[in-house]
């Protein structure tokens, strides 16, 4: 992903690469947006996982926790609505925020609180009613 500039000690990033990481990247979010929607036990509204904060803010506390290796997800102060993943969902999620995301927030010089969040904004219904289409139709043979 860097390149070395000739006769000199400066590295830059390949931008063909660095762009190609952040689609991968952005790729895996969307399937792991459905995973943690079909796994999660009741199906979570799309606005509802587009809110999944993974770092506390000023203002309110992140809304994702490891407890006992599984992931949770609570929203808001007083609403408390428990998602409780499966190991396997649970995993990826960990790896992802310890492995992956630190440094795509790095390479695409933008920091969010969000977990589905992109320059744009919050990943909402759209997203999500995007994603499910193709998997829905594949499961159901149309």
């Amino acid at each position: 992903m860097f390149t070395k500039k000739p006769d000199s000690t400066n590295r830059a990033w390949v931008k063909g690469q660095l762009l190609a990481y952040l689609s991968t990247e952005r790729d895996f979010l969307r399937t792991l947006m459905v995973c943690m929607h079909i796994t999660g036990g009741q199906p979570a509204q799309g606005p509802e996982l587009g809110s999944i904060k993974v770092c506390n803010s000023v203002y309110s506390a992140r809304n994702i926790y490891m407890i006992n290796g599984r992931a949770r997800t609570r929203r808001g102060n007083t609403e408390y609505i428990v998602r409780c993943l499966p190991d396997a969902v649970s995993q990826i999620v960990a790896q992802y925020l310890i492995r992956v995301r630190l440094f795509a927030r790095v390479l695409d010089r933008r920091e969010s609180e969000y977990l589905f969040a992109d320059k744009r904004g919050l990943w909402a219904g759209e997203q999500l009613s995007q994603m499910l289409g193709p998997i829905t139709r594949k499961a159901l043979g149309v």
